[in-house]
C-alpha cells in the first residue's frame, strides 16, 4: 500500500478523492514538519488536474522564490546604509547626536542574517551628516577616540584591581603594569611597556590619551623625571579580580 501527499500523487497523475480525508503524519525522522497523506485507494486518476495542480504549485514556488529574492536584495542595501561610528568617521559622515543606535545581535535576528557583528551597533545613514568643516571632523574623531579609550579604562578596572597590601597570593592571579618609556621623536606617540604577568609587550600610546590618563591618576607620577631604570612613569600594579 502506498502512502503519498496530495503533490506526491500528483507527479504521479492521481488526485485525492473528493470525500478523502488522508492522515496527518511527520514529513521526516526530524519531527520538524507535517503534511497530510493519502493512501492509494483515497485517490484515483485525472491527469489533466494533476498537471494544473503541479503547475499551480511551481508558480507558487516561483513566487516566494523571487520574494525572497527581492527581500535579499532590500536587506543588503539596508545592510550597506547601516554603520558603526567607528565606519561612518571613515566614511566621511559625523552620527548625529540623536542617531537610532541598534545592537547587531538585534540586526541579525531581525533580519535573519549573520552580516552584523553581534556586539557593535550601528545607524542608519539617515541619522548621519556631513561635516562642516575639517575641525569638526577631527573633534567627532578625538571624541571618538576619548569615548573608546575611557570604555578601555573601565574594563581593565573592572577586571583588574590595585594592588595595596602583601597579603595577596599573586601567583594564583594575573597581573598587570603599563610602564612609559619615553615620547617617540616626531610623533604624537609615547612608547611604553605593557606587563602581563610580568610578561612586556612594547606598546605605542597617543601622546593625547597619555596625558588624558596623567590627569585621571592612572599613572603614579608626574612623568617629568626618569627612575633609576630608565622609566619615565608608570601605573600601580594590577591584580584581576575574582
Amino acid at each position: 500500500m502506498e502512502i503519498l501527499t496530495a503533490l506526491q500523487w500528483a507527479k504521479k497523475g492521481f488526485i485525492p478523492n473528493e470525500e478523502a480525508k488522508g492522515t496527518k503524519q511527520w514529513t521526516n525522522s526530524f519531527y520538524s514538519a507535517k503534511a497530510v497523506y493519502f493512501k492509494d485507494s483515497e485517490v484515483h486518476e485525472d491527469k489533466d488536474t494533476a498537471k494544473a495542480i503541479l503547475l499551480a504549485k511551481r508558480k507558487e514556488y516561483r513566487d516566494v522564490a523571487k520574494k525572497r529574492k527581492e527581500k535579499r536584495i532590500r536587506n543588503a542595501a539596508y545592510r550597506e546604509k547601516m554603520k558603526t561610528q567607528w565606519q561612518w568617521l571613515q566614511e566621511g559622515r559625523i552620527p548625529n547626536d540623536n542617531a537610532r543606535w541598534e545592537v547587531g545581535e538585534e540586526l541579525n535576528k531581525m533580519f535573519c542574517t549573520c552580516a552584523y557583528g553581534s556586539n557593535y551597533c550601528y545607524c542608519h545613514e539617515r541619522y548621519t551628516h556631513e561635516p562642516k568643516n575639517d575641525e569638526e571632523m577631527q573633534k567627532a574623531i578625538f571624541d571618538f577616540q576619548q569615548k573608546e579609550l575611557g570604555m578601555t579604562i573601565n574594563r581593565v578596572k573592572k577586571k583588574f584591581c590595585s594592588i595595596t597590601n602583601n597579603d595577596i597570593d599573586m601567583s594564583k592571579k594575573r597581573t598587570m603594569q603599563i610602564d612609559v618609556i619615553e615620547e617617540v621623536k616626531g610623533t604624537q606617540f609615547m612608547q611604553c611597556k605593557l606587563y602581563i604577568d610580568g610578561n612586556a609587550s612594547v606598546i605605542l600610546m597617543n601622546k593625547i590619551d597619555y596625558e588624558r590618563l596623567l590627569s585621571d591618576s592612572f599613572f603614579v607620577r608626574d612623568g617629568k623625571n626618569r627612575d633609576s631604570a630608565g622609566v619615565l612613569n608608570t601605573t600601580n600594579t594590577f591584580i584581576e579580580k575574582d
